[in-house]
């Protein structure tokens, strides 16, 4: 029968019910729970178990002493309101289970045993009582914040492959051309320049397998050429292709840090603390599982071992989003129990590891009813929560920010255009309407400048023709004189010795 005393502070949030496993299975279990009435507690915090059958293995007292190293919460609450404690027993009846302070004891509790090097079966002061669950080795999440820069490093990290391929596409543009100049001028020039850079171009397409086709060797020399450099080029672009992938995917996976030679903080005293030495790692010990947290967030651990119970107990420190459990370190051979002190209990030591390995499965069913519900899930989400890829898959960690980039980035675009588009608009419309004034004021200019050559041409025009009139009138006038006013200049000799003999 088990019973149990008081009302707990937090019980509808389930913790400090967890917390009662440890005392549940100590001096274990009934098939059926039952709560001691108020009136049965004494003064000094003892427990009468009144409705359980009487033996002779039993005395009238037992003094049960916690180790204040290993007592400690979620196993064991020593105190709950009004100071009372939870006492339990299957093997005993009428019998008061007294909590003390001093050494003269004759249950200690909680004690680690070791089922492999203590020989439990053989050992008649030790009982072992709490099933372990595994260790937990938690450890904080790769910060994500910096994951663009490492993804560029990464593919930055690939630049001897990217410039050996370079190197290879210039070497057989220029194969390429001087087998194919000779007979293909147009498509490669005979100039080493031109026709080298020709040469690299379609080397480098034909690597892509993209090959546009605007350059071709004619050759059969270069023909056979090029069926050597696309399959060439076709595992080059592999390899890099390989290089950036396996790069990708080390940075989308959290890398598995090993525990031996790590550094990992652990409570003193604890399962976990042996655990971790049992396999090579620097343990740090510490008082409080706070004390676990500010290790792992200042550096000084790489991480923290702690129980399932534990784990679950103080999830609150330990956010999914920031801390996750890289594994769980099955423990077949440690388990808390009790150390009997009292020589004169080995009838009751006997009893009580008969339930224990008989009843070991019902023990689990405690556990698992009064922690694992919440522990289940606790542990489920902090072991899942944030392992999310990098690629393009709608859950991964780079597809929204990628997403909301290109938009953000295609809306700048847009609105950049449409505002060059305004203003490119808006010139043209000033470009127009200033042309269109200036061949106004050119016309009006032209117009005026023709008039005032016409008027000058028409004023020389006139010149000359009233010159030309002038020089006629005059060369008619002279003639007129001559030949009738002054008739003997025209005359020969004959007629002037006429006239002057007249």
């Amino acid at each position: 029968m088990i019973s149990s005393v008081g009302k707990l502070r937090r019980d509808d949030q389930g913790r400090d019910m967890a917390s009662l496993v440890f005392i549940i299975t100590f001096l274990l279990m009934a098939p059926q729970l039952k709560s001691i009435p108020a009136e049965n507690i004494t003064e000094d915090d003892g427990m009468i178990m009144d409705d359980l059958m009487k033996t002779e293995m039993c005395p009238d007292t037992i003094k049960v002493r916690w180790d204040e190293l290993l007592a400690r919460e979620p196993h064991v609450i020593k105190q709950v309101s009004v100071n009372l404690v939870f006492m339990i027993s299957s093997c005993c009846s009428s019998t008061v289970i007294k909590y003390v302070d001093a050494y003269q004891a004759d249950i200690v509790l909680p004690v680690i045993l070791n089922y492999k090097e203590s020989g439990l079966s053989s050992q008649s002061k030790v009982v072992p009582i709490l099933p372990n669950t595994g260790v937990a080795f938690v450890v904080k999440r790769a910060d994500r914040k910096h994951l663009p820069i490492k993804i560029l490093s990464s593919i930055f990290s690939s630049w001897p492959v990217l410039v050996l391929t370079l190197l290879l596409s210039v070497l057989a543009g220029i194969v390429a051309w001087i087998l194919d100049t000779r007979q293909n001028t147009e498509e490669f020039p005979l100039s080493f320049v031109q026709g080298s850079w020709e040469g690299f171009w379609w080397a480098f397409v034909s690597m892509t397998t993209v090959g546009y086709g605007d350059r071709c060797p004619k050759t059969i020399s270069g023909r056979l050429f090029a069926i050597v450099w696309i399959l060439t080029g076709i595992c080059m672009c592999s390899i890099f292709t390989a290089m950036l992938t396996t790069s990708l995917t080390t940075i989308s996976l959290d890398t598995m840090i090993p525990l031996p030679q790590a550094k990992v903080a652990a409570l003193f005293g604890s399962i976990e603390a042996t655990t971790g030495f049992q396999r090579q790692a620097q343990v740090r010990r510490v008082h409080s599982i706070k004390e676990i947290q500010e290790e792992i967030l200042e550096g000084k651990a790489i991480g923290g071992l702690m129980d399932s119970f534990t784990l679950d107990h103080y999830r609150d420190y330990f956010p999914a989003n920031e801390f996750k459990v890289q594994e769980v370190i099955s423990q077949e051979y440690l388990e808390y129990g009790a150390l009997i002190e009292n020589s004169s209990l080995v009838s009751l030591v006997k009893c009580l590891k008969n339930l224990r390995f008989s009843e070991e499965s019902e023990m689990y069913e405690y556990a698992e009813l009064y922690m694992g519900k919440s522990m289940k899930s606790g542990l489920e989400e902090s072991m899942t929560s944030g392992d999310q890829t990098i690629g393009v898959d709608p859950e991964g960690l780079l597809f929204y920010p990628a997403l909301f980039t290109c938009l953000g980035i295609l809306t700048f675009f847009l609105i950049s255009g449409a505002t060059w588009e305004m203003c490119r608009r808006t010139r043209m419309r000033k470009s127009e309407r200033g042309a269109t004034k200036k061949l106004e004021f050119l016309v009006s200019n032209t117009n005026d400048t023709e008039t005032q050559k016409r008027t000058a041409l028409l004023r020389e025009f006139e010149e000359q023709v009233a010159g030309d009139v002038r020089k006629a009138l005059m060369s008619l006038r002279q003639k007129f004189s001559d030949r009738f006013l002054l008739p003997e200049k025209n005359c020969n000799s004959e007629t002037q010795k006429t006239w002057a003999s007249v």
